[in-house]
């Protein structure tokens, strides 16, 4: 899948790697011709061209691996517990669980998406049924 991530890059700076991967899945005329075009300019021999495309191949590999990769742990309970908008501290624009949603959005990790999302919505349900138990309980505590 051509990505947004590439959209904005010159196509000299591309890796192998991802001239690869506009060849295989671009839809436009264009960035496959230039792509091609780029891997020639190149001058790859034969040798490097059979190791790049495999290494090609272990890469779509990898990809197609991320899109089923669940959350760990640390991350679950990040966004379980992390309920208020944190900015992190060298960026006052940057929100801590948006950046993490849009970087499992643009890599591909699907798994992760959909599980980022669901431990943040059953930690608002934790937080609103907890509570009011927390409010009752100290209610007849201070009696």
């Amino acid at each position: 899948m051509y990505t947004k991530r590439l959209v904005n890059k010159k196509i000299e700076n591309f890796s192998t790697n991802e001239l690869f991967e506009i060849i295989n899945t671009s839809k436009d005329s264009e960035n496959i011709y230039s792509a091609e075009k780029e891997l020639k300019r190149r001058n790859l021999n034969e040798t490097e061209l059979i190791s790049a495309k495999t290494e090609y191949k272990q890469y779509e590999k990898m990809i197609e691996n991320r899109k089923t990769e669940p959350l760990t742990f640390s991350e679950w309970f990040s966004f379980f517990f992390i309920l208020i908008k944190t900015r992190k501290f060298y960026s006052p624009n940057d929100d801590f669980m948006d950046s993490e949603l849009e970087r499992f959005r643009t890599y591909g990790f699907e798994t992760k998406f959909k599980q980022a999302r669901q431990a943040y919505y059953l930690g608002i349900l934790f937080f609103l049924i907890i509570m009011p138990i927390w409010i009752f309980l100290i209610i007849h505590w201070t009696k």
